[in-house]
């Protein structure tokens, strides 16, 4: 079997994927440059760190117009974060990667990519694999919910008030003055070998 990627102790620099030059990549593949570019000079916030994934769950999740759902905690947690962006082509030229930066505006730090897949951003690429791994839960637990239930039942729904309190416990925890912490390093060991088996774009630099 093949061997995990190793486990970087936090006093070692990173492996060359995770900080590469923000405007240089493999001439195999074309896609990352416009997005991240785009996004890494994008508004105020100019997020250091961003991943783009094309997780089947993620996909899914963006074609219904209501995109992600207030299902479970994982999901109300990450809401007051998520926006969208509509699908307009393959993302292989700076307009269509400016569209997408701009659907994040101010607040943003996920983007759900119609049709497409799931973009975070962060401060650090921890920040912005952490956002990734919350949001791709969120959608493989929506996906699973809504396919789980016997023909005619209706999924089990928190009332609105309790959806409310959840989001505006993230809203207020994980905003750039809250008290949880999203760019923690003793996080960075996991978050590496999770982002080295995935096959994550991941462009911007280390905690």
């Amino acid at each position: 079997p093949t061997p995990p990627p190793p486990i970087l102790p936090r006093s070692s620099p990173p492996p060359a994927v995770f900080d590469p030059p923000p405007l240089v990549h493999s001439p195999a593949s074309p896609l990352p440059p416009p997005i991240h570019s785009s996004v890494h000079g994008a508004g105020q916030r100019r997020p250091a760190a961003c991943v783009p994934t094309h997780p089947a769950s993620g996909a899914a999740v963006g074609v219904p117009p209501r995109g992600l759902l207030p299902l479970t905690q994982k999901a109300m947690l990450v809401l007051p974060f998520v926006t969208y962006c509509p699908y307009n082509a393959l993302a292989l030229d700076k307009q269509e990667g400016e569209e997408i930066a701009a659907s994040l505006g101010t607040e943003g730090r996920i983007a759900i990519l119609r049709n497409h897949g799931l973009l975070t951003t962060g401060k650090t690429i921890g920040e912005a694999l952490l956002w990734m791994e919350w949001v791709e839960a969120a959608c493989r637990h929506q996906v699973c919910a809504l396919s789980g239930p016997a023909e005619g039942e209706a999924p089990l729904l928190c009332s609105e008030a309790t959806n409310q309190k959840t989001m505006e416990k993230g809203r207020s925890g994980f905003a750039e003055t809250g008290s949880a912490r999203l760019d923690d390093p003793t996080d960075w060991e996991a978050e590496t070998r999770r982002g080295a088996g995935s096959g994550w774009g991941v462009c911007g630099r280390p905690w």
